[in-house]
């Protein structure tokens, strides 16, 4: 369990990247750069979510998304 600074400054990064990916994908020189850093926002925001102070049991979370990728 991560504690709720760490979340904080988590959600703070990928907020930032997220707001850098929208302003790169303007650019077509730019929009690989652009699409790595809304990756890296939106994994950075999974991991905050996932391992934050709010949630008990994070197994549950692993197996449907482990199901989920089964049926697809």
């Amino acid at each position: 369990m991560l504690s709720s600074n760490i979340v904080t400054a988590i959600y703070i990064a990928a907020s930032v990247l997220f707001i850098l990916s929208l302003g790169g994908l303007s650019n077509q020189e730019k929009a690989k750069r652009a699409v790595w850093f809304g990756i890296v926002g939106m994994a950075l925001a999974v991991f905050g979510t996932v391992f934050g102070p709010q949630v008990s049991g994070f197994i549950w979370i692993i197996r449907v998304g482990l199901s989920l990728d089964e049926l697809s």
